[in-house]
């Protein structure tokens, strides 16, 4: 599996919005801020404004392709893959650096509704389906996560599709696209989702280089 550093420019083209960066702040610092009341207030209203959902980091979209696959939740919003938490694999230990597997969801068929996506690594005949939304020039073989780029997605329930030996229900989900996202963060001025997993994962070298609400 390819897995890629998260690169901090990536974070503030998805979730943030661009300004001064916000170095010279402890770990305290982001520890009290992610627990004060004012980020709990703008993070319920994110959360009202997203639909209620919560971003589960920890099971990404290429989860449901496996063999013991867990159930979808309509509550939780995935990444393409999951976001693992690592320490930096140098010599010299630094700050955990946040890393993600891409190349995970290969189009086996472009319907016009949407995509048919298996695993190119697991050997079964499990597939989900993709409805489209903004994507564009995708064709049968190849990837919806070509890159890391803080896609994400919403179960949207299960979708049937027509086949050579008959039909085919499977789960289904739906992209959230980039105005969905910006349109829920918009007059925020202390939270966003990648701030909240920066500060929970401990991840002070990519919240100093993250640009400020």
């Amino acid at each position: 599996m390819r897995i890629v550093k998260v690169g901090i420019s990536l974070v503030a083209l998805a979730l943030s919005s661009c300004a001064t960066l916000q170095a010279g702040k402890s770990p305290e610092d982001w520890s009290r801020l992610r627990e004060s009341e004012a980020f709990k207030k703008e993070r319920a209203a994110y959360k009202e404004r997203i639909g209620g959902k919560d971003f589960c980091w920890s099971v990404g979209v290429d989860d449901f392709l496996k063999t013991n696959a867990p159930m979808p939740s309509k509550e939780c919003i995935y990444p393409a893959s999951k976001f693992i938490v690592d320490k930096d694999d140098g010599l010299i230990v630094q700050d955990n650096l946040l890393k993600q597997n891409f190349k995970q969801l290969k189009v086996l068929q472009v319907t016009p509704e949407g995509f048919v996506i298996k695993s190119p690594h697991y050997k079964n005949d499990r597939v989900v389906f993709v409805q489209k939304t903004e994507e564009t020039n995708i064709v049968d073989g190849s990837f919806l996560d070509e890159a890391q780029d803080w896609q994400v997605y919403e179960y949207a329930g299960t979708y049937s599709y027509a086949t050579l030996i008959g039909s085919k229900t499977v789960h289904s989900f739906r992209r959230i696209t980039k105005e969905r996202l910006e349109g829920a963060k918009k007059g925020l001025k202390l939270y966003s989702p990648s701030k909240d997993l920066f500060i929970e994962n401990k991840l002070w070298d990519h919240l100093a280089r993250m640009p400020e609400s």
